[in-house]
This record gives C-alpha cells, structure tokens and sequence, in this order.
C-alpha cells in the first residue's frame, strides 16, 4: 500500500489534501498589504519570521466559492523557490492519503493544480502550479460535478 502523510485543509467549502514534504509551516497573518495590480487570487503579502510572503487564496485560485473561514483558518507556508502561502478556510489536521486506493489525475490534473483524488473525495494538490502564476484549468472542469458536494 502506497501512503502519503498530508495535511487536510478545507478551501472553497471542499476537503484538500497537501503533502507534508512541502509545507514549511502554518501561520495566521496578523496584518496584511494588498499588492496593487496583482491577480485576483493573490489576498496580498504579510511577514512571518522577518520574511515577505505572497499569500495566495485557495479557494479563488482554483476558482471556486469562497467558503466561510472558520476558526482554525490560517496560511500555510510552502517551501518554493519564492517565499509563498496559501490561505484556507480551515485546517483539520494531519492524515494519511491511501495512494492506491484513490486516482492519480496526471498532466490534466497538474493543470488545474491538482496531483489526484483521494477514496474520501479529498483532492490531494501540487503546490507549485498554485503560486507560481500559470494559468489553472479549473478544477470542476477536471473532476466533474460528481466530486462537487463530495463532502457532508
């Protein structure tokens, strides 16, 4: 059985999956700074730990609905070439993605920012076609309405 531990994290109201490996940290952004003429998904840049990080919006970055944050809500920092983090609506903890049981999404996949989908309707991402810039197919035209609502 192939594994990969993740961190669950909910954006546009829908489960995500991130693998570990990439994630330098999470943080929530006391004070933020809008970029002026950057894209629509791009919430704007804050300081974590004396660096300058872009913050990305998950939900708007894989165009969908933004949901309603709730209290774990935060940023959660991956290691790129840049200083970069993607802004959630809530952080359910760490888990395990079976591999084998779910479906790898391949090149169509990774062009929506996506790396494959698990058993639990969990869509596990790949971080850099998130921040650095490409344009996303959007993700219900690579899974479908039937992953739309996948979770109660």
């Amino acid at each position: 059985m192939s594994t990969l531990k993740v961190l669950e994290v909910v954006a546009g109201g829908q489960p995500f999956a991130l693998d570990v490996a990439v994630i330098q940290g999470i943080e929530r952004p006391r004070r933020w700074a809008r970029l002026p003429w950057a894209p629509p998904y791009v919430r704007g840049i804050c300081e974590f730990a004396g660096e300058v990080v872009t913050v990305v919006d998950l939900a708007a970055r894989l165009a969908l609905k933004s949901g309603e944050e709730q209290g774990t809500a935060g940023v959660v920092l991956l290691a790129s070439a840049e200083p970069v983090g993607l802004a959630v609506e809530a952080i359910e903890g760490v888990g395990v993605l079976d591999l084998d049981a779910g479906v790898l999404l391949g090149p169509t996949g990774l062009g929506a920012g996506a790396r494959g989908l698990g058993p639990d309707g969990r869509v596990l991402l790949e971080g850099e076609p998130l921040v650095d810039g490409r344009p996303l197919t959007p993700l219900l035209e690579v899974l479908g309405d039937g992953w739309k609502g996948a979770r109660p």
